[in-house]
């Protein structure tokens, strides 16, 4: 089986001879710049995972966050249906691609997978509530790597088989993401301006991205904050409290809860929102 943090660690000379390498080929003004861009990033990058509101619930309930495989073991301890028959209904058409990585690696059902965040939603399109890491928790992380997109489209980029050599050749070790995310993006860095530097991490679309895996427990403790899109807090805000006497399915009374035990925990001081327009 494949060691990805050990073969990350491999990659560190290469990734800094890249960055090297593109930022002494550019003008004089554009290595000043993507240099500036590099230690930006070293400094404003976390690590979010996007994450529905139940999840945020249950942290605040003591209930670490589980991956696909945590969660699945729990859900066959309880209902009695096979742990990979769970998998299979929940990941659907990602069930093969999902288990060929994951088993292709030590450890591999226990990876946690996440997004560097300089800011913004993170990976909205996967859940609109978007859960902040820490930076001591990631900085105390022992087995973590960076990939330069997600690893599932590097694996599978060969005619839809499994193929490790281009991860083999780009994953590095989150120590140096500053200089990977730099590499990859030098040609788009001069012309953006640095407010919008924070969408060079993660396109609006959520297609680029760079990718962080990691093996660590996550609890209340590991958040830097939880964000929201305006949007989706306005909505649980007037479901919640607009109108005492609207009549509410059982699923929005669920909803309401979960919500009401984050405006309470924001307002105890045990979590840190932020609302983003």
């Amino acid at each position: 089986m494949l060691d990805l943090f050990a073969i990350a660690a491999k990659n560190a000379d290469s990734i800094d001879n890249v960055f090297n390498d593109a930022v002494t080929s550019l003008p004089v003004d554009e290595a000043k710049t993507a240099t500036e861009f590099a230690q930006w990033v070293d400094e404003n990058t976390l690590i979010s995972i996007n994450i529905r509101l139940f999840v945020i619930a249950e942290l605040l309930c003591g209930i670490p966050y589980r991956n696909i495989h945590e969660w699945a073991e729990e859900q066959a301890d309880l209902s009695g249906k096979a742990k990979d028959l769970i998998l299979r209904e929940r990941l659907k058409g990602f069930y093969e691609k999902r288990m060929t990585f994951d088993r292709a690696f030590q450890y591999g059902e226990r990876f946690k997978y996440g997004a560097l965040n300089a800011g913004g939603l993170g990976l909205s399109v996967y859940a609109p509530y978007c859960a902040v890491l820490s930076p001591d928790f990631s900085n105390a992380l022992d087995q973590i790597a960076c990939l330069p997109g997600d690893s599932l489209d590097i694996c599978f980029a060969r005619a839809g088989k499994f193929d490790h050599i281009d991860l083999e050749k780009s994953v590095g070790p989150y120590s140096h993401r500053h200089w990977m995310v730099t590499s990859q993006r030098i040609g788009k860095i001069d012309s953006t301006p640095k407010h919008g530097w924070q969408q060079l991490l993660i396109s609006p679309d959520s297609k680029c991205y760079f990718e962080i895996i990691f093996i660590g427990d996550i609890t209340l403790k590991s958040l830097h904050c939880v964000r929201i899109p305006a949007a989706e807090y306005q909505a649980m805000w007037e479901l919640a409290f607009a109108n005492y006497g609207r009549k509410l399915s059982e699923a929005e009374r669920a909803w309401v809860q979960d919500f009401i035990q984050l405006i309470r925990a924001s307002k105890d001081g045990k979590i840190q929102v932020e609302v983003i327009t």
